[in-house]
């Protein structure tokens, strides 16, 4: 019975992940989007995923966000990042970043179907890009379980950027 139950979930998720690459596909606004999949689903902090993107127009402003798919068995209500972003000049800047992904009460922000969360979060809006050309925006998970000494991050499946232009 286990077996159905799984499969179940796992055509439900396939069909939501389609209608949802099918709704926000057709954005004319999206200049950029790529989710990168994590190693049986436990983001080392050496594995440091890297999003390369375009800038064509410097007049426009902005958004950038992180996507997050994780599991409900991810431990804690938000994650920690560092993002580093080197623009086209060579030039890099770093920032600490908070992706809250549950409220107060422990309810997980975003889309879940199942065990299996998306999240959405917004990490700058009305962004300048003063320079035209390519830029990297490179994601380092800073979280630590001191207790256990390790820097393993379990339940995190995908991170992701995605850059749109703002109207």
């Amino acid at each position: 019975m286990r077996k159905l139950d799984f499969f179940r979930a796992l055509i439900k998720a396939t069909l939501a992940i389609a209608v949802l690459v099918l709704v926000t596909s057709c954005n004319p606004n999206r200049i950029f989007e790529k989710n990168t999949d994590i190693s049986n689903n436990v983001w080392d902090k050496k594995f440091k995923p890297e999003f390369e993107f375009e800038v064509k127009d410097t007049s426009l402003l902005y958004s950038l966000s992180v996507n997050v798919r994780h599991t409900n068995f991810y431990q804690f209500s938000n994650l920690w990042v560092m993002a580093y972003t080197t623009f086209p000049d060579g030039k890099t800047i770093s920032s600490r970043v908070e992706l809250p992904l549950a409220d107060k009460d422990g309810k997980w922000h975003g889309d879940c179907l199942g065990d299996i969360c998306d999240v959405n979060v917004s990490i700058q809006e009305k962004a300048i890009f003063n320079q035209a050309g390519k830029h990297k925006i490179v994601l380092e998970q800073i979280m630590r379980n001191k207790s256990l000494n390790i820097d393993e991050l379990p339940g995190i499946m995908a991170i992701g950027l995605k850059v749109e232009k703002l109207q």
